[in-house]
């Protein structure tokens, strides 16, 4: 990075390193968009991305899958496209975060497998980026911190936020250095922006991919998560209105879940072990803490008291954990035996007889899995997200589960009336994998006008 980059603007006490990620810093909570906002903004105009550069030699590698924000669910995601692509003779790198995932079987090989701690490790990553967040970042803070009038515990988050800042523009500046790739496709890098601006600022143009990897906020003032983004590969053509509904968004295309195609195609294969009692799955959205979690979870506890031969299991939130359930456990509520952090959802899902939750996008893959579900809407989320049939009272509740335990014939109607907001909210599941390996084929190819 030069000096020039590194300076402030004219009489603005806000350096680029601030200016150029002020939407995260506020969405972090480091700044405050009230008190801390520049008296410009110095807004660097993006150059129009155009698929023939591709043509040019300095590139080497085709396409690098490097997460930006690493789950092992995700990995259901990026893997089933990377072994198309590789299929087809494209270079495909993909980064692995995690030796032990199970996941990795499924990766063909002819991918390119770079392993993230041994990558770190041989180039001194750690001690490295100390060294540039001293020598390019630090004296600037400083300077902002004082000007600004930060508390300690905002310099402590801004500091935080530029040392891994500095970690990850190198990593990505490594990676492009060895791969050279037309494109670099992940999940997110909302928490990790130092990787966007080492793509930016690559020797030739590289294509920023983002894969949609849950739900899009439906209040058009609540960012999105494709920040840094060239081009975003969408579910569904639900989640496209939802996204085009905010300002300053990339260019986006509706291709369907290659996550969900890969699931639906290795649960056709497994047989539904039967069951004595009527087994149910809720599942919940972000933490049980939330009150909107509270009071839906509530209502179905209430609906369930006087039902009989119930099993009933609660999955939490990926970044969940059972310490969040204490008060429901100690009121009695639940039993710490029912709450599911690891199991595998859609194993539990295809188990269960009935899926009831609010807005999760569990929910909505659920009844995409041919499963029927219920979503709980007491007016405490957006009713955007009300999708599929809901209810409103512990009562009406009940008496849909006594219904479904009883009929199955009702239980089959229940799942056939779903297929429309199916189609709307993920496209034609069968063929995703095909169709967003063949888009992205045509990209690497040089076909500038994708989007």
């Amino acid at each position: 990075m030069t000096d020039k980059e590194h300076s402030s603007s004219g009489e603005n006490h806000y350096p680029a390193i601030i200016q150029n990620n002020l939407e995260l810093l506020y969405r972090h909570e480091i700044l405050d968009p009230v008190k801390h906002k520049p008296s410009y903004i110095n807004r660097v105009k993006m150059k129009e991305f155009n698929g023939d550069i591709f043509k040019n030699e300095w590139y080497m590698g085709d396409l690098l899958f490097m997460f930006g924000c690493y789950r092992r669910d995700y990995e259901h995601l990026l893997f089933p496209v990377a072994n198309a692509l590789a299929e087809k003779g494209f270079r495909i790198h993909l980064i692995v975060y995690d030796k032990s995932s199970p996941n990795l079987a499924m990766l063909s090989k002819k991918i390119n497998k770079i392993y993230y701690n041994t990558f770190v490790k041989e180039h001194n990553l750690y001690t490295r980026a100390a060294s540039y967040f001293s020598r390019f970042y630090e004296k600037e803070l400083a300077s902002f911190t004082a000007i600004s009038k930060l508390t300690i515990s905002q310099k402590n988050k801004l500091y935080a936020f530029y040392k891994r800042y500095a970690f990850d523009k190198l990593l990505t500046d490594q990676l492009i250095a060895l791969i050279k790739p037309k494109c670099i496709a992940g999940i997110h890098f909302i928490l990790t922006p130092g990787c966007v601006e080492s793509i930016k600022s690559a020797p030739s143009p590289i294509c920023l991919l983002l894969l949609q990897h849950g739900l899009i906020s439906a209040h058009k003032d609540k960012p999105h998560d494709f920040w840094g983004a060239d081009l975003v590969l969408l579910w569904g053509h639900f989640f496209q209105e939802l996204l085009n509904r905010k300002k300053e968004i990339p260019s986006s295309v509706v291709l369907g879940n290659p996550k969900l195609e890969h699931v639906l195609t290795a649960v056709k294969a497994k047989k539904i072990s039967r069951k004595d009692s009527f087994h149910i799955l809720y599942i919940f959205t972000g933490s049980p803490k939330e009150d909107f979690n509270v009071r839906n979870v509530s209502l179905f506890i209430k609906s369930i008291r006087p039902l009989k031969h119930l099993k009933v299991l609660y999955k939490l939130h990926p970044n969940s954990k059972k310490s969040d359930c204490r008060f429901l456990i100690q009121k009695g509520l639940i039993k710490e035996r029912e709450i599911i952090t690891h199991t595998d959802l859609y194993e539990l899902i295809v188990q269960s007889d009935l899926i009831i939750g609010d807005y999760s996008t569990a929910i909505f893959e659920a009844a995409a899995l041919n499963r029927p579900v219920i979503q709980i809407y007491q007016k405490n989320y957006p009713e955007e997200y009300v999708r599929f049939p809901s209810v409103h009272s512990a009562s009406e509740l009940t008496s849909i589960i006594k219904k479904m335990q009883t009929n199955p014939q009702f239980c089959q109607q229940w799942v056939e009336r779903n297929k429309k907001q199916i189609l709307e909210l993920f496209h034609q599941i069968e063929g995703s994998i095909d169709r967003i390996s063949s888009y992205l084929a045509h990209l690497l190819n040089g076909n500038s006008k994708l989007f």
